[in-house]
């Protein structure tokens, strides 16, 4: 069950940094994935209340991106 959730985390990772346009550092798409797991923990009542806050705030304070980039639309 682990390995299934690693290449769950993994995926979203990518499709953030894809989503990019591979704009974005590696690390930059954790972050954004660890703002949105911990928002998702806290709808579960998996994560206490505050935990996003706490985890948007840390990761603020490091100058790392917290919200996805907007998708761009490509026109042919």
């Amino acid at each position: 069950m682990a390995k299934v959730e690693h290449s769950r985390r993994i995926m979203k990772r990518d499709a953030i940094e894809a989503e990019s346009g591979f704009s974005l550092l590696h690390g930059e798409a954790i972050a954004i994935g660890m703002t949105l797991e911990s928002e998702l923990a806290e709808r579960l009542s998996v994560a206490e209340p505050g935990t996003a806050l706490v985890v948007r705030q840390a990761l603020d304070s490091l100058g790392l991106p917290t919200q996805r980039p907007r998708a761009s639309i490509c026109v042919l």
